[in-house]
C-alpha cells in the first residue's frame, strides 16, 4: 500500500497513532504548524516531522468517549441545560412536550 503524499487531520492523527482530538487540540494551540499544502492539507514530510508524543501530551486530559460526555452533560450539576439561560429552559419545555 502507497504512503500518501497528502494528510488532513484525521490522516495525519491516524499515520501519528495519536487520537484526532489530541491532534486537532494541538493544532488549535500551536503545537501543530498550520497546513503547508493546502488550507487543510499537510505534506508528508511535514506530518513526519511532527512529535506525536508533544501531541498526545498537548491535552489538558485523556479523551473521553461521546457517551461518557453525554453522561456527565446529564447528570445533575454536571453541565446540563439546567443552568444555561433562557434559551435553555425553552429546549427544556418542547422536549417534554409542553
Amino acid at each position: 500500500m502507497a504512503r500518501l503524499t497528502e494528510y488532513d487531520d484525521a490522516q495525519a492523527a491516524k499515520r501519528l497513532r495519536v487520537p484526532v482530538a489530541a491532534f486537532r487540540w494541538a493544532q488549535h494551540t500551536g503545537l501543530v504548524p498550520a497546513p503547508d499544502v493546502s488550507s487543510w492539507q499537510w505534506s508528508r514530510a511535514a506530518v513526519e516531522a511532527m512529535d506525536a508524543d508533544a501531541i498526545q501530551a498537548s491535552l489538558p486530559h485523556e479523551p473521553i468517549s461521546a457517551a461518557a460526555a453525554a453522561d456527565r452533560i446529564a447528570r445533575p450539576g454536571g453541565g446540563g441545560l439546567q443552568d444555561r439561560g433562557p434559551g435553555a429552559a425553552a429546549c427544556r419545555r418542547s422536549a417534554a412536550g409542553a
